[in-house]
């Protein structure tokens, strides 16, 4: 894709003025007339350089000005963000997060259809083994009753919710924005 400085600038996170002063260094390769810069060898140019300088390979160039960098770094993290909360809502309309009260409820259900499965289970090795220990048959029963209890039991750790979960909100990413965590 064909470009202009100023587009350059802005695919990398720089300033018209550092892209001009790579372009003068040789970093970046040179236009093929008005608006013809390759976006795609600017950009591979760009972080061999970067990755030169990094490595101490690279000598004699001058370091991207500070203030670029913080901005760089901000449109980054900025994007990021933005990301992150994109990809969050939609989660929340493909059904990927659930209510607590949904998933408690999904668990209990799952505790009675195992006990309806042990009686099953039970009448079934019955059919199997006929003369079955009556020791034999309360052992597994109450075993697998202790297994539908446990499940029966569990409930999400609710530590780290909020009230503005439960509303849908999404508060909490703006701490992530905001750098707190």
């Amino acid at each position: 894709m064909m470009a202009t400085q100023v587009e350059i600038a802005e695919h990398l996170f720089l300033s018209d003025k550092w892209v001009r002063e790579l372009l003068k260094q040789g970093v970046l390769p040179s236009s093929g007339g008005r608006g013809g810069y390759d976006l795609d060898k600017c950009r591979e140019s760009y972080i061999v350089y970067l990755r030169g300088v990094k490595t101490g390979q690279v000598v004699g160039q001058n370091k991207p000005e500070p203030d670029e960098v913080r901005d760089a770094k901000i449109k980054r993290k900025t994007l990021e963000t933005k990301l992150r909360k994109e990809n969050y809502q939609l989660s929340v309309l493909e059904n990927k997060y659930q209510p607590l009260a949904v998933i408690t409820e999904t668990l209990l259900r799952v505790a009675q259809s195992m006990s309806i499965q042990n009686e099953s289970f039970s009448a079934q090795l019955k059919q199997v083994w006929p003369d079955m220990p009556p020791e034999a048959k309360e052992k597994i029963d109450e075993f697998v009753a202790e297994r539908a209890n446990e499940i029966a039991d569990i409930r999400p750790d609710i530590s780290d919710f909020r009230e503005s979960d439960l509303e849908g909100d999404s508060h909490w990413l703006e701490s992530i924005e905001n750098g707190e965590t």
